[in-house]
């Protein structure tokens, strides 16, 4: 699997968390430029990528995902 299916998976999962099927992410994308993401949903995005992936992140992770590539290179490094 690739970045860019991590991105796009995630951008379903953030669509389906908000309920919202317009949002379009990339990689510099932060949770300040999606209306509605905020510290609630993130913990949501968060729960439901481990879920949808078969992984779990740590604290240090969840604090140091700043943006849509942190938290695809998070993914990527835990399912290579």
């Amino acid at each position: 699997m690739d970045r860019n299916s991590i991105r796009s998976q995630i951008q379903d999962i953030l669509r389906d968390i908000l309920d919202n099927q317009s949002i379009i992410i990339n990689e510099k994308t932060t949770s300040t430029e999606v209306k509605g993401w905020d510290s609630l949903i993130h913990i949501q995005l968060i729960v439901a990528i481990e879920n949808h992936f078969g992984m779990k992140f740590s604290s240090i992770e969840i604090i140091q995902a700043k943006n849509i590539k942190e938290l695809v290179n998070i993914v990527y490094q835990k399912i290579m």
